[in-house]
């Protein structure tokens, strides 16, 4: 392949990929998803209505210990990703949003 060749084709992999990407953070972000690091719009805002009325006390669904660190959990998808520290490792994690329970953990 000449040069040429391969630059052009490099050049349609990188404009599939771009096009793909601006799909994937539009369908999130208009799914009210919180898919990166404070918010959609990396802004620490969410993008959705205030409760007409709030409840007169919380009530928590579920709780975990994930350790320190200072990453936001991520909430997509019906799972909460969380990145931190445990002990000397850095951790990344899945939990189903509803009930809190693991669905994945990984650590070098």
């Amino acid at each position: 392949m000449r040069n040429s060749t391969k630059e052009w084709a490099l050049c349609v992999v990188c404009a599939f990929v771009s096009l793909w990407l601006t799909s994937v953070i539009g369908s999130a972000q208009s799914s009210g998803a919180w898919p990166q690091w404070r918010g959609p719009a990396r802004d620490g805002v969410a993008p959705a209505p205030a409760p007409a009325a709030w409840p007169v006390a919380l009530t928590k669904k579920w709780k975990i210990a994930i350790g320190s660190g200072y990453a936001t959990p991520i909430v997509a998808d019906g799972r909460v990703y969380v990145h931190a520290r445990t002990g000397e490792n850095e951790t990344i994690a899945a939990y189903d949003v509803a009930t809190g329970k693991p669905l994945w953990s990984d650590a070098p």
